[in-house]
């Protein structure tokens, strides 16, 4: 609970009763990335990216986080197909605490049909501490179009 004692508090709190608050920090991050649309022939694009990103006081704690991610993303008519990876460091303040490093690696494949659905299959593999986790998932995206006069 954050703020001051109940009403009725006050007289323990003067006979040492301690209201305990938390501080919490403002999470205030920087990024800087680079991307590019390459068009290798007719139909055929390829997408590269590449982003850092820096966060003072990650998770509103007193630790810095830093995370580093590149993709690679390829399109041909209506297929779609994409490769990345991420990784997280975080440096705590705090020497008792693990590391909290994550690394991350997802791979995807998609078909955008004519009448305006898209369907995507993909597989997601996350390391975090030695905790090792697998996710397979499938999007399905519609789009409608609105006109507003």
């Amino acid at each position: 609970m954050l703020g001051r004692p109940p009403v009725g508090k006050a007289r323990v709190v003067e006979q040492g009763w301690l209201w305990k608050r938390k501080e919490y920090k403002d999470e205030v991050g920087v990024a800087a990335g680079l991307f590019a649309a390459l068009e290798l022939a007719e139909d055929l694009t390829l997408e590269p990216l590449v982003e850092y990103v820096h966060l003072f006081n990650a998770e509103a704690k007193d630790q810095e986080r830093d995370v580093i991610t590149a993709a690679l993303g390829l399109y041909h008519g209506p297929w779609n197909a994409a490769l990345a990876h991420s990784s997280s460091f975080t440096e705590r303040d705090d020497p008792t605490l693990d590391p909290a490093d994550i690394h991350s690696t997802q791979v995807s494949a998609g078909y955008s049909f004519d009448f305006g659905l898209d369907v995507d299959l993909g597989y997601n593999f996350v390391q975090e501490n030695s905790i090792d986790s697998h996710t397979v998932g499938v999007l399905f995206h519609y789009n409608i179009g609105v006109s507003v006069p």
